[in-house]
């Protein structure tokens, strides 16, 4: 008797576009590449209230089989979100999109809500 994990994906900076775990399968494949930029300082001379720039570039999927995996089923998304550090954690705001014309709105405060 073999034990079956489930792997999910969906939620900011985790193919961004779908919401938190709205993809579900027993194999996954997936990979990203954030950004980040720190325009407090940067750009507009703040030096006591970091304030950054993201980006992501996200793909993969979820399938049930090893049969089903085929690389032209990967879900390309990215991302883009304004964040900051506080004592309550880092906050962020941003928004996803997939090829899949899924979009995700986001907000972060030390964890997605």
């Amino acid at each position: 008797n073999e034990s079956v994990y489930i792997s999910y994906l969906g939620g900011f900076l985790n193919l961004s576009g779908y919401h938190k775990n709205a993809l579900a399968g027993s194999k996954k494949a997936f990979t990203a590449g954030i950004y980040q930029f720190d325009i407090g300082k940067s750009l507009l001379e703040l030096e006591q209230f970091p304030l950054y720039l993201g980006l992501s570039l996200e793909t993969g999927n979820v399938w049930q089989d090893d049969e089903e995996i085929n690389h032209k089923d990967f879900i390309v998304s990215a991302a883009a979100y304004l964040g900051t550090d506080t004592s309550l954690g880092p906050i962020a705001l941003g928004f996803g999109k997939a090829n899949s014309d899924a979009y995700a709105f986001y907000f972060y405060l030390g964890k997605s809500f």
